[in-house]
């Protein structure tokens, strides 16, 4: 996390030592260790000398470390042994990661029906590493190895690519998490399970939702910023809501709605997974199956965020379009935008926020809708690239080679990608 561990970062290098006391190392612990959304791997990823830390350590990157981090952490801690502070601060990174993982694997059990063996697919470093675990789960304390770890993954189920590119044994436990029909993710302390089998049509944690949740706890979270009235359009599995339920601490009413009731029911569990009763019974929540319009929920937000369908229908909508189906309707059109941005002054607060995700398949579209009276930020000026895997647009030639033609999505060896950006609306 940026903010928490800034200061420290600035002295991690091979000199480290030099630098830090270890009355800097104790507040610095202690803030990691009771903010459950601190996400240690960032800053150190984003630091300029990663190398020469890593180097400090034995390991040429900070994958090999990974690979090796159990059998490193054993040497750490035997007295026999000296390490430096360094050392010390990679350590307390990694165990604070480790017991979130455990914690969450546990919790999970308790709440819902994951598997006994696993996979989850761990995004840290500002989305710039998926870590591929299998867990298995013997006792109170869950066991779990590292499979993979996936650099700048474009999708949340990108190791559906890696298989091809994996050690035989790795490949097999790939396999093995993939036919169990259980997606879990997890980003920064929160677990996320969407079951296959029953969750139907629930969409997510696409890339695209761990982007907006990496977002909101960049820009709220670590700058200690708050809302008490939040809503999320087109909740999906719920991770964006449940961020907000854990982390934000002036909440007290959460509004999500979505147009598919599993979509609903998953973030119902979702809940029940990451946030305590305690929590729970102090907040007002309200889940909502049905369509989003200007006149529900017929009050004013001081936060809105919404991940919406941006991808242009074809010019004359097809038939397949025609027929209402729930899932055309939540990854296609660009209707659901224009209804939040024509109406942000019976939404919003007056100080009151939008965070919306768009396309960049939709984005100048998105841009000219914005009323006059409101200022936008791009977050990334330059956007996020991601694999596009719609699958109900793949299937449709006339549509695909509508966005390619007319609506600028990239293809790259026989793959297509389009430019995710988060936008930022406020008065």
């Amino acid at each position: 996390m940026v903010n928490l561990q800034s200061k420290l970062f600035t002295s991690l290098t091979a000199d480290i030592d030099k630098y830090l006391t270890n009355s800097d190392l104790k507040p610095w612990k202690n803030s990691l260790r009771s903010n459950s959304y601190a996400e240690g791997f960032l800053a150190l990823l984003s630091h300029k000398d990663i190398n020469i830390i890593m180097t400090a350590q034995g390991y040429n990157t900070f994958n090999e470390w990974l690979f090796d981090v159990d059998n490193w952490s054993q040497k750490l801690l035997d007295p026999r042994n000296e390490y430096g502070k360094g050392a010390m601060v990679l350590y307390e990174l990694w165990d604070v990661f480790r017991n979130n993982i455990m914690d969450a694997i546990r919790t999970a059990r308790l709440h819902t029906n994951i598997p006994n063996r696993g996979g989850i697919l761990a995004f840290v470093g500002g989305l710039s590493k998926c870590i591929v675990i299998e867990y298995l789960i013997t006792s109170d304390y869950p066991r779990f190895t590292i499979i993979d770890v996936i650099d700048n993954p474009q999708s949340a189920f990108d190791f559906w690519g890696t298989i091809s590119n994996a050690a035989m044994a790795a490949k097999n436990v790939l396999k093995e998490i993939i036919s169990t029909g259980h997606k879990i993710i997890l980003h920064r302390g929160i677990l996320m399970h969407v079951d296959r089998r029953k969750d139907f049509q629930v969409f997510g944690p696409s890339v695209d939702t761990i982007l907006l949740a990496e977002i909101q706890a960049q820009l709220f979270y670590e700058n200690n910023l708050s809302k008490k009235r939040v809503l999320e359009i087109g909740c999906g599995n719920g991770l964006l809501s449940v961020s907000v339920a854990k982390y934000m601490v002036a909440l007290n009413k959460i509004h999500s709605i979505d147009v598919n009731f599993h979509s609903i029911f998953c973030l119902y569990n979702n809940l029940s997974i990451n946030i305590t009763q305690h929590l729970l019974k102090k907040l007002d929540i309200y889940l909502t199956y049905g369509e989003f319009s200007n006149k529900f929920p017929n009050e004013k937000f001081d936060l809105i965020i919404c991940n919406p369908p941006y991808i242009p229908n074809e010019p004359t909508v097809p038939e397949y379009l025609n027929k209402k189906v729930d899932y055309y309707q939540a990854v296609g059109g660009t209707e659901l935008i224009a209804e939040i941005l024509n109406n942000l002054d019976n939404l919003l607060s007056d100080d009151g926020e939008l965070l919306l995700l768009v396309s960049n398949l939709s984005l100048d579209y998105t841009l000219n809708l914005i009323p006059y009276n409101y200022n936008y930020k791009l977050i990334l000026e330059n956007g996020h690239k991601v694999l596009f895997d719609v699958e109900a647009v793949l299937k449709k030639e006339s549509w695909l080679n509508f966005l390619l033609t007319e609506c600028d999505l990239i293809e790259e060896n026989n793959l297509f990608y389009h430019n995710i950006y988060p936008i930022l609306i406020k008065k």
